[in-house]
């Protein structure tokens, strides 16, 4: 149990690049699969793109966030940083959000998701048996997202060697800046 809940601690940078390598080219081929597109760090939604622009979204989410981290990393420690368990550990981190693509790729959420993207706002509190699935698929999505930040945070917590507020509020500051630069790059990939 332990080494599920900080497998950081546990295994090498090496190790953890190579689980979180193999997560992504299997995240790619099922969001390839579903037509699940990338937009962030951990932003998804639905376009029809193809493996490479997918494969590029997919890389650019998890190093976006991962330079910055490793730059804020190397300003605020005072202990050697390793790029290898840095970078390992925010793409192992991401394998938390593979079973959130392969939920997002199953037709009947996408179909509740297009449904539900037609509704009118004021129209959305009325839960009819339909959004059942899409109810369903939101609180596992929030647990799944919670997974990916829990694991994001001990990775860049173990690598760099930085815990307490000041290393929490690098990692948001972090976190916040990725986003909006990982949506910009993933756009520029697909051509949005």
């Amino acid at each position: 149990m332990k080494k599920l809940l900080n497998p950081f601690v546990w295994y090498s940078g090496e190790k953890t690049l190579a689980a979180g390598a193999v997560g992504l080219l299997v995240s790619v081929s099922v969001a390839r699969w579903g037509g699940v597109a990338f937009r962030g760090v951990v932003s998804s939604g639905y376009g029809a793109l193809s493996a490479g622009q997918l494969f590029g979204q997919a890389v650019a989410g998890w190093l976006v966030l991962s330079v910055l981290l490793y730059g804020a990393a190397r300003i605020f420690s005072k202990s050697r940083v390793r790029a290898v368990d840095l970078f390992g550990n925010q793409l192992f981190a991401r394998l938390a959000l593979l079973p959130l693509t392969c939920l997002g790729a199953l037709p009947c959420i996408r179909r509740a998701t297009e449904r539900l993207a037609a509704v009118a706002p004021e129209q959305i509190a009325a839960v009819t048996p339909e959004m059942l699935p899409m109810l369903a698929f939101g609180l596992v999505s929030l647990a799944l997202l919670v997974g990916f930040f829990a694991w994001s945070w001990l990775g860049f917590s173990v690598a760099a060697n930085l815990r307490g507020g000041k290393a929490a509020g690098i990692y948001v500051v972090c976190y916040l800046l990725a986003e909006v630069l990982a949506g910009c790059c993933t756009s520029a990939i697909a051509g949005w």
